[in-house]
């Protein structure tokens, strides 16, 4: 059973694939590069249950007034069908600043309201995870793919999105969730290659995204950075 989203980064149990080798070194450095002992380890302890948690990156009013207002609206609109969904499903929210541009939006965090579980976090540097306590909150809710949206798809989010890949995790982003065309532009190829490289499938729309997120919820998966954090436990 191949994974929907992002084939060489998932292993399920079912049937195991490692489609992209080169995702895979830092899982194989774990194991002294034995790929029978990873598939080994993923029908056991260190098989999970896929769960999202939904990130909202710079949502300040000192960035969304640079953008146009048409971007604008759709950016918000997108980011409040995303509440939604996760209030009805009861899905981890992150509502991640900078500390010295004040709070999130006002119809933001409005809906945040309703949300059942959610963190507000303020991050030193453009990568969220340069939070302290941010991974270890993501490890302890059991979040195994992180759904990033922001201002800037060529900035904070691509920093975001970098940590992501770092600490093991998954990511999921789309064109709606983002509100500069950064990865589109050439200056930022960058941005766009990692992307396109990293995570695979990017969404190209939200319609797209809550349906990807409905449909592999719970699946089985293989977690790096679960992994790294069992495996210090033994």
């Amino acid at each position: 059973m191949k994974s929907k989203i992002y084939p060489g980064y998932v292993l399920h149990i079912l049937k195991p694939e490692i489609s992209r080798r080169e995702n895979w070194k830092a899982v194989l450095d774990n194991v002294n590069g034995d790929v029978n002992k990873v598939i080994a380890k993923t029908h056991a302890e260190y098989v999970l249950p896929l769960e999202y948690a939904f990130m909202m990156i710079d949502m300040q009013a000192h960035y969304l007034e640079h953008l146009p207002s048409s971007r604008n609206k759709r950016l918000i609109d997108a980011q409040m069908q995303i509440l939604e969904f996760c209030a009805e499903q009861d899905i981890l929210v992150f509502d991640i600043g900078a500390r010295t541009l004040g709070k999130t939006i006002f119809p933001l965090q409005k809906k945040l309201l309703d949300i059942p579980r959610k963190y507000r976090f303020f991050k030193p540097e453009e990568d969220a995870f340069s939070h302290p306590k941010l991974l270890d909150r993501l490890l302890d809710h059991g979040i195994t793919h992180l759904c990033l949206t922001g201002v800037q798809a060529s900035a904070c989010v691509l920093e975001t999105m970098k940590g992501v890949v770092r600490v093991g995790l998954y990511g999921i982003v789309s064109e709606n969730l983002v509100g500069d065309d950064g990865y589109q532009t050439f200056f930022n190829k960058r941005a766009q290659n990692f992307f396109n490289y990293n995570i695979g499938n990017y969404c190209g729309n939200i319609e797209e995204t809550l349906t990807t997120m409905r449909e592999t919820r719970r699946m089985p998966c293989f977690s790096l950075a679960h992994f790294n954090r069992m495996k210090v436990k033994e």
